[in-house]
C-alpha cells in the first residue's frame, strides 16, 4: 500500500468519531429542544387546567347561589301556600258556626221587630247563638294551638255529655240530608282526661265528614252512628264515628291523615290531620276501617278517669 493510501485511510478513521460526536450533539440539542417544548406545553396545559378549575369553581359557586336562591323562593312560596291553605281551612271551619249564629240573631231581630214574641223563645235562640260563637272561638283557639304544637289542657270531662252537645250542633245538617243519627254509649258513663274544646273539634270534624260522605248516597239509608266503649282493660275509652257512605278507598288509606291531602273536590286536607294531631297530643291514636253499615268508621281513644 502506498503512503498516500495509508494517509487517506488514517484521515477517514479520524473523521468518523468527530461525525458521531456531531450527530450526538445534534440529537442532544433536539432532545433538549423537545424537552423544553414539552415543558412549555406542560406549563401551558397546567395554566389552562388551573384557569379551567377556577372557571369551574366560579360556575359551581354561581350554581350553588342560584340553587340556594331557588330553594329560598320555593320555601317562600310554600309558606305563602301554607298560609293560604290554613286561612282557607280556618274560613271553612268558621263558616258554619258563624252562619248559624247569624241565623239565630236574625230570627231574634225579626221577632223583636214584629212584636208578640215569647221571651223564652228569644232566650233559647240567643243561647244557641252563644253556643255557636263559643264553638267558633274554640276553632280559632285550636288553630293557634295546632300551629304551636301545645300540650292540651286536659282535665276530667263527661265525654257522653260532650258527645250529646256536639250532636246538637249538627242536628240541622242531619235533618237537611235526611240522616238517621244513632247513638250507642257505654253504660258506665265514663269520664275522660281531655281538653273538651279540642275533643269537640275532633268530633265535629268526623261527624261533618260523615255527613259529607253520605250526601250522594241514594241506594241505602243514610246512617250516622257514634259509639263509645272501654278498652285496654278499662283504662281507655274508644269513640267510633261511622257512616253508611262509600267508605275510604284502599288507595287513599296510607295518606288520609296527611296534611293537605284530601279526597274532596273542594277539600283542603286539614280536617283529619288536625284530628290526628289532637288525638295524639292526648296520648291516643286515630285510625279508620270499615263500619258496620259498610261506610267508614273512624276510631280514636282517650284516657279514662276513674270516678270518685
Amino acid at each position: 500500500m502506498s503512503a498516500l493510501s495509508a494517509y487517506g485511510t488514517d484521515t477517514e478513521t479520524a473523521r468518523a468519531p468527530a461525525r458521531t460526536i456531531a450527530r450526538d450533539d445534534r440529537s442532544l440539542s433536539r432532545a433538549q429542544a423537545e424537552l423544553a417544548l414539552s415543558q412549555s406545553e406542560l406549563r401551558r396545559m397546567r395554566d389552562a387546567l388551573r384557569d379551567e378549575a377556577r372557571r369551574r369553581e366560579a360556575a359551581e359557586s354561581a350554581l350553588a347561589d342560584a340553587r340556594r336562591q331557588h330553594e329560598s323562593e320555593l320555601a317562600r312560596v310554600a309558606r305563602l301556600n301554607t298560609a293560604g291553605e290554613t286561612a282557607g281551612a280556618l274560613a271553612h271551619q268558621l263558616g258554619q258556626p258563624l252562619a248559624a249564629t247569624l241565623n239565630y240573631l236574625h230570627g231574634c231581630q225579626l221577632r223583636l221587630q214584629h212584636g208578640g214574641f215569647e221571651p223564652e223563645s228569644i232566650q233559647a235562640a240567643l243561647a244557641l247563638a252563644i253556643e255557636q260563637v263559643e264553638q267558633a272561638g274554640g276553632i280559632v283557639g285550636h288553630v293557634r294551638n295546632f300551629v304551636s304544637r301545645h300540650v292540651p289542657d286536659a282535665r276530667a270531662i263527661d265525654l257522653h255529655a260532650l258527645i250529646r252537645q256536639t250532636l246538637c250542633l249538627i242536628d240541622d245538617d242531619c235533618r237537611t240530608h235526611d240522616i238517621d243519627v244513632r247513638v250507642c254509649l257505654a253504660a258506665d258513663a265514663p269520664q275522660a282526661s281531655a281538653d273538651p274544646l279540642e275533643v269537640q273539634q275532633v268530633l265535629l270534624n268526623l261527624l261533618r265528614n260523615a255527613i259529607d260522605a253520605m250526601a250522594a248516597t241514594c241506594d241505602r239509608p243514610r246512617i250516622l252512628q257514634i259509639d263509645t266503649r272501654t278498652i285496654a282493660s278499662g283504662q281507655r275509652i274508644e269513640v267510633v264515628v261511622s257512616d253508611s257512605g262509600p267508605g275510604v278507598a284502599a288507595a287513599d288509606l296510607p295518606r288520609i291523615f296527611e296534611s293537605w291531602y284530601t279526597t274532596k273536590r273542594n277539600g283542603l286536607g286539614l280536617g283529619l290531620a288536625v284530628c290526628r294531631t289532637i288525638v295524639e297530643s292526648h296520648g291516643g291514636t286515630l285510625h279508620v276501617d270499615t263500619g258496620s253499615a259498610g261506610g267508614a268508621a273512624f276510631r280514636f281513644d282517650l284516657s279514662r278517669v276513674e270516678q270518685a
